[in-house]
């Protein structure tokens, strides 16, 4: 059985949030924030309860992406992803970050990343655009 997770793309309108996870799933790995979604929480407030919980930001009005399967080495994942325009911002990380970093999507090639986290970067950024967010 799948479990429900989620993350999102905060973009500043050059630079997307990567933050770089402590813990499994993918410890080590640069991703967009996020995490599981709890029982009989929505994918939208799951994901503005993550960022506040690893990063202490407020994330303004998710803009849903895409639904994608993914899955580590103990467990398969319904990933739910966002993407929203946050000004660039210094987050305060939990003990949930190891690091964190604004990067330019063409940057992203050069960090260990999850599973397809470009291709997900520009789908999101692109979304961003048809809506009138990506400034």
């Amino acid at each position: 059985m799948e479990q429900e997770a989620c993350s999102i793309a905060l973009y500043d309108g050059r630079a997307v949030l990567l933050v770089q996870r402590a813990r499994a799933p993918f410890a080590g790995f640069w991703t967009l924030p996020g995490g599981r979604i709890e029982l009989g929480e929505s994918p939208e407030d799951a994901v503005c309860r993550e960022v506040w919980e690893e990063l202490g930001l407020i994330a303004p009005a998710p803009v849903p992406i895409l639904t994608k399967s993914i899955a580590d080495e103990k467990r398969k994942y319904r990933l739910k992803v966002f993407a929203a325009f946050m000004p660039h911002r210094a987050p305060v990380a939990s003990d949930e970050i190891l690091n964190w970093e604004w990067v330019t999507p063409e940057e992203i090639k050069g960090y260990r990343t999850t599973p397809n986290l470009t291709e997900i970067v520009r789908r999101c950024l692109g979304r961003l655009a048809d809506v009138g967010q990506a400034h």
